[in-house]
């Protein structure tokens, strides 16, 4: 027999995991993934490589090759914080987030969505 106490965390844990696939689906209806690339303010090489990035990043997803699109936009991420991009960090996150959303991994999606908003508000 199950106690109270049992049937609280357990639903608990249902309820975090269906809050989380919500605002996981709320976050995208809101800033929905970045599919063209990125415009740089100048042109330097490592502005160049992360619009690149960006660009491949968005044709694997358009193309459903998540693994692929996910490793160039881990790249372009590196990028953008070496840059002190945050606006395309911001993009970037958001980006990753729709990735793992998209492969079933709506709580990974979520921790990518939750550090994209912070910065997207600045």
């Amino acid at each position: 027999m199950y106690s109270v106490k049992k049937l609280f965390s357990g639903f608990l844990a249902v309820s975090i995991g269906l809050v989380a696939i919500a605002l996981s689906a709320a976050l995208y209806a809101i800033a929905p993934p970045s599919l063209q690339p990125v415009p740089s303010q100048t042109q330097n090489p490592q502005q160049q490589e992360l619009e690149k990035l960006q660009e491949q990043g968005a044709q694997q997803l358009q193309q459903g090759k998540f693994t692929e699109a996910l490793a160039k936009f881990q790249q372009a991420l590196t990028l953008t914080r070496q840059l002190q991009d945050k606006k395309t960090a911001a993009i970037t996150l958001n980006n990753i987030g729709y990735v793992y959303s998209s492969i079933g991994q709506p709580q990974k999606a979520l921790e990518f969505y939750n550090q994209a908003l912070p910065i997207r508000n600045c």
